[in-house]
């Protein structure tokens, strides 16, 4: 089931995205994201893009773990797209605080979650990400641990290039960015711009 660009949430988190160059601003998109969420696929949308906002790897943790568990919780399809990376992104943040079964746990899941997945360059992303994360895993030394970051639309896309000023980018153009992003197959990009903590 497609990312519906007029969640609220949703529409937020890739306004939070798209403002290149303001920090303040997008930190308080992502808030208002959490602050907005219904459910707890809102919940999971926003948790991970927080997750990736975190100024240590602990936060970043405490993140994606509430990500991962608002996520499980959604009853319908619109878990499927999400589950795989959120997995990842789960593994890899207990990766690099040394904690190698439960990453290995998780990694698991991810590649088990993928198979629901549609054949395409999301995918295809995301099979690479298990794939460097699993390799990681079967390494020896703890310094692997903290190398890469293996995140939910990492790689660059035409929205990544794209500049929409904020606050004024208009509900329109905000939609036209998260159709890229979430819909296109190909449109795997994060804007890494805000540290915040968000308290529960």
């Amino acid at each position: 089931m497609p990312i519906d660009p007029t969640n609220p949430v949703v529409a937020l988190c890739a306004a939070g995205m798209v403002c290149d160059g303001a920090p303040g601003e997008a930190r308080h998109l992502f808030e208002q994201a959490w602050s907005a969420r219904r459910d707890d696929y809102d919940a999971a949308i926003a948790a991970h893009y927080l997750a990736r906002e975190q100024p240590t790897p602990l936060l970043t943790l405490d993140w994606n773990m509430r990500a991962v568990e608002h996520c499980e919780r959604v009853t319908d399809d619109r878990a499927v797209e999400l589950l795989p990376s959120l997995y990842l992104n789960l593994a890899d943040s207990l990766l690099q605080l040394g904690r190698w079964e439960e990453a290995r746990l998780f990694a698991e899941r991810a590649a088990e979650s993928l198979r629901r997945l549609p054949a395409g360059g999301y995918r295809t992303l995301i099979a690479q990400g298990i794939a460097r994360l699993q390799e990681k895993l079967a390494g020896s030394t703890a310094e692997e641990s903290g190398s890469e970051r293996l995140a939910f639309h990492r790689a660059p896309s035409p929205l990544a290039t794209q500049r929409l000023d904020c606050p004024d980018a208009s509900p329109q153009r905000i939609q036209l960015a998260v159709a890229e992003a979430f819909e296109a197959g190909d449109g795997q990009q994060e804007r890494q711009i805000a540290r915040s903590h968000v308290p529960s």
